[in-house]
């Protein structure tokens, strides 16, 4: 008999996982650091529910340095992780391996890594 301690924490990191393959694919996901990164991404995506609710009754000059501005922080680190994974992955990949957003995107646009993560 298996215990899941927190079932909605496994169903939410395994959808996100599922669609970061889906749309990235498998060799991105690795790259980024694959368990890693997704629990970082999910404490990202707890920061900007907290700090959107926090920063709706806080006053401008409070919730800009102690609210959003840690959480732009935190987007900012993934993105620069996001953007080196897909670099990474992109040139040791085959591409077929790569998901559909990405060959979409990398096909539609000479636009480098850097670009596309901003």
């Amino acid at each position: 008999r298996s215990v899941v301690p927190d079932l909605f924490a496994l169903v939410r990191a395994t959808v996100l996982r599922c669609q970061l393959e889906r749309l990235l694919g498998t060799p991105v996901l690795l790259a980024a650091g694959d368990g890693a990164f997704i629990a970082a991404f999910i404490a990202f995506q707890d920061a900007i529910e907290d700090a959107t609710a926090k920063a709706a009754v806080l006053p401008r000059a409070v919730a800009l340095p102690l609210v959003l501005w840690p959480v732009a922080r935190m987007r900012r680190r993934l993105r620069r992780t996001l953007a080196t994974a897909i670099g990474a992955a992109a040139a040791g990949s085959d591409r077929s391996a790569l998901g559909a957003w990405l060959l979409a995107v990398r096909g539609a646009s000479s636009r480098t890594d850097a670009d596309v993560s901003e």
